[in-house]
């Protein structure tokens, strides 16, 4: 993913979506997982205070460098109510390449950036051995790419069957799209009752991340439906959404 693909964010909006999601899934995460989103959002926060221009990486990954943070193991808390099962934990690593986004005119640091490359979110879930069961990325894609803008993929390492390395399809809509929303979907998945309780208790988290999270699913839903609505040359709505590209300010337009 080397070609700009233009859409922006606000940093104040990112960091907010971070800190909330670090009050809600803190007793979710490893205890070095929670620090290492503190340092996420710490480098977030770095890099909206310069005056700079230039493209950077946003990685999230573990204190340790090479892994990425990791949820605490679940014993069957992926089955509804009270069923029990191997344990498993996921782990989630991201990097998303950015660039500021001026304001004309004007010398301060920047409010927005803009994805400029590589903006991928890779998920696996491990055995409490450590062997991965299954992973997937979710990315972001540019204009050059083959599936639609934002979707998943299954990842494997070897060419073996079902999905080899080499074989990049299917490609999987998405409707999640930061890293954070990906760690909202896999603790859903992983926890099914408790992160239920946990994102409907209330509180300051609970009330940011849904603020947040409600104005980016309505800017993409309407994208969609916009999408899906539009006589174009193909009678395949979703062809029309798979070629289809948002504007820069999907999601940083205030309304």
């Amino acid at each position: 993913m080397s070609a700009p693909s233009g859409l922006e964010f606000s940093f104040e909006e990112f960091l907010a979506e971070i800190g909330a999601m670090g009050g809600l899934a803190k007793s979710l995460l490893t205890p070095d997982s929670v620090q290492a989103l503190k340092r996420f959002e710490k480098t977030v926060r770095y890099f909206g205070e310069q005056q700079t221009d230039r493209p950077y990486s946003l990685e999230l990954r573990g204190l340790g460098g090479a892994d990425g943070i990791r949820t605490r193991f679940s014993a069957g808390e992926y089955e509804k109510g009270e069923r029990k099962g191997r344990k498993v934990s996921a782990e989630l690593r991201s990097i998303w390449k950015v660039v500021p986004v001026a304001t004309k005119g004007k010398k301060r640091p920047r409010s927005h950036f803009r994805l400029a490359g590589q903006a991928s979110t890779s998920i696996s879930i491990n055995d409490n051995g450590g062997e991965i069961l299954a992973r997937w990325q979710m990315d972001i894609a540019h204009e050059r790419s083959p599936g639609c803008y934002f979707h998943i993929q299954v990842a494997q390492d070897c060419d073996e069957p079902p999905f080899p390395a080499w074989l990049p399809v299917p490609r999987f809509p998405s409707l999640l799209v930061t890293p954070m929303g990906a760690l909202d979907f896999v603790l859903g998945e992983l926890f099914q009752d408790l992160w239920l309780k946990r994102t409907s208790a209330g509180g300051y988290a609970a009330q940011r991340w849904r603020s947040i999270q409600t104005k980016r699913w309505e800017h993409l839903l309407e994208w969609h439906l916009d999408r899906v609505r539009d006589i174009g040359e193909t009678c395949s709505p979703w062809l029309s959404i798979k070629n289809a590209q948002p504007p820069a300010e999907l999601f940083s337009r205030r309304s």
